[in-house]
C-alpha cells in the first residue's frame, strides 16, 4: 500500500475551504492571491468556484475528492486535517460505510486491517437504513460490491 501524499498546512486548506462538520460539506472560499501563479489565474478561480460547493467528484470507491493546485485530495482526509491540524497517521475511516459522508462524527482512525474489516459486501447505510443505498446531494444513490468491485446501480429522486 502506498503512503498517502501529505496534506497542505492547516492554515492553507482553511483559506481554500469552508467545512461544516455537521453535514460534512465543503465550499470553497474566495482564495487569496497567494495561491496563485498569475492574477488571472486567481480572478478566474474565484469567478467560477468561490462559494461553489467542493469535494462533489467520486473515485470509484465512493470517496469524495477534490483538487488543490492540480493535486487530488480526498475529502475525508482534509477534514481530519482541518479539525485536527494533523495528517491523519492512521487511515481515517467512515464509520457508517458510506464513503460520501464526511461528518466529523462519522470519521474515525483506523488501521488498514480495521478500514478493510469494515468493507463488506453489501453495507446497511445509516442515512437510508437499506443495504447499499445512501442519500448524496438531496438525491438517493444505489450500488452494490461484489468481486472486490463497486457498481453504481443510478441517482433517484425516490429511494
Amino acid at each position: 500500500m502506498m503512503p498517502a501524499k501529505k496534506l497542505p498546512s492547516r492554515k492553507y486548506l482553511l483559506e481554500c475551504f469552508y467545512y461544516q462538520e455537521l453535514n460534512g460539506i465543503f465550499f470553497w472560499k474566495m482564495r487569496p492571491r497567494k495561491h496563485f501563479n498569475s492574477r488571472a489565474a486567481w480572478l478566474c478561480f474565484n469567478k467560477k468556484w468561490a462559494g461553489k460547493r467542493a469535494f462533489t467528484s467520486a473515485n470509484t470507491s465512493g470517496h469524495l475528492f477534490s483538487r488543490i493546485n492540480l493535486v487530488k485530495y480526498s475529502a475525508h482526509r482534509v477534514a481530519w486535517k482541518i479539525i485536527t491540524g494533523k495528517d491523519p497517521i492512521l487511515n481515517p475511516e467512515h464509520r457508517d460505510g458510506d464513503p460520501s459522508n464526511n461528518r466529523w462524527n462519522n470519521l474515525r482512525a483506523a488501521t488498514h486491517a480495521q478500514n478493510m474489516a469494515n468493507t463488506k459486501q453489501f453495507r446497511i447505510n445509516s442515512t437510508s437504513g437499506v443495504k447499499g443505498v445512501s442519500f448524496y446531494q438531496g438525491r438517493w444513490r444505489a450500488y452494490l460490491n461484489a468481486n472486490k468491485k463497486r457498481f453504481w446501480l443510478g441517482v433517484f429522486a425516490k429511494k
